[in-house]
């Protein structure tokens, strides 16, 4: 492709200044960009399965507040557990501390912690087919707001969003209360 080049065309070349003259841009387009095919996230809800062709099925047990016994979270945060259940149903599939995350709306993701509440599913982790591994996975999550667990097992499978509850409100701060000052009286 030829960009922004320009050609003249003299006409009626003399000894003297040229009688005609043009001047024309010849501008071509970059090739368009191929399209992406992005996938559509498959999406579920706790308490049900979520099948993934020639992968598995999750199925997200449980979403609980949790305690840690030694260490607190961030302010303004706090640990969550999910409890879920993975069997294999294609060929091997192998899971990390990357194959699950938390996602808000806003599409901000939170990684799993490597140690939380027992029983921890053992992470990484080989599960051949028929196979089913079971555990607690925990997240460190801002209060309030909308979170999904986004399980991808590989980079090659459709990701997989289960719906998690709102586990509870944001804490609730003391009110402030104005003093109340008393009238002065004059004499």
């Amino acid at each position: 492709t030829v960009m922004g080049a320009v050609l003249l065309l003299v006409a009626g070349c003399s000894s003297g200044p040229p009688k005609t003259a043009a001047t024309f841009s010849l501008l071509t387009a970059p090739p368009a960009a191929a399209p992406v095919a992005t996938s559509i996230p498959l999406t579920g809800s706790v308490g049900r399965d979520l099948r993934i062709a020639g992968v598995g099925t999750i199925v997200v047990r449980s979403a609980s507040l949790w305690t840690s016994p030694s260490q607190s979270a961030a302010p303004g945060y706090r640990f969550v557990a999910v409890g879920i259940t993975f069997t294999a149903t294609g060929s091997d599939v192998h899971l990390a501390a990357g194959s699950f995350r938390l996602v808000d709306r806003t599409l901000v993701t939170y990684a799993l912690l490597p140690k939380g509440a027992a029983p921890t599913l053992k992470l990484p982790a080989i599960v051949s087919r028929g196979q089913s591994v079971e555990g607690q996975l925990t997240f460190e999550i801002p209060y309030g707001g909308d979170y999904s667990l986004q399980f991808t097992p590989s980079p090659a499978d459709p990701v997989a969003l289960v719906g998690i509850p709102k586990i509870d409100p944001a804490p609730t701060a003391t009110p402030i209360v104005a003093p109340t000052i008393a009238p002065i009286v004059a004499p």
